[in-house]
């Protein structure tokens, strides 16, 4: 079976989940060649975008009015603001 094009995940709050959630699942998911992983965080208010390269994933962070870039949906029209109130 094909890896999912997307993940999303919303962060938890503490410390394991947080650990689990920016190390742990990124390290699968990249193993796994998931071409995005995005994390949206509530409890530091910001969303990462993590696009697969050759070399693993590249990060970006996003806050506030920021549009959220994601290389597989370059249509995408969100802020980080908008995101974070969905999750």
């Amino acid at each position: 079976m094909a890896p999912p094009l997307l993940v999303v995940k919303v962060v938890s709050p503490g410390a394991e989940n947080h650990r689990r959630d920016y190390f742990e699942k990124r390290n699968q998911y990249e193993w796994r060649g998931i071409a995005e992983y995005w994390m949206l965080d509530p409890v530091v208010g910001q969303m990462t975008v993590l696009g697969l390269t050759p070399q693993g994933y590249s990060e970006a962070i996003f806050v506030g009015e920021a549009v959220v870039e994601s290389p597989s949906f370059p249509d995408w029209s969100l802020t980080a603001e908008a995101m974070l109130a969905l999750g």
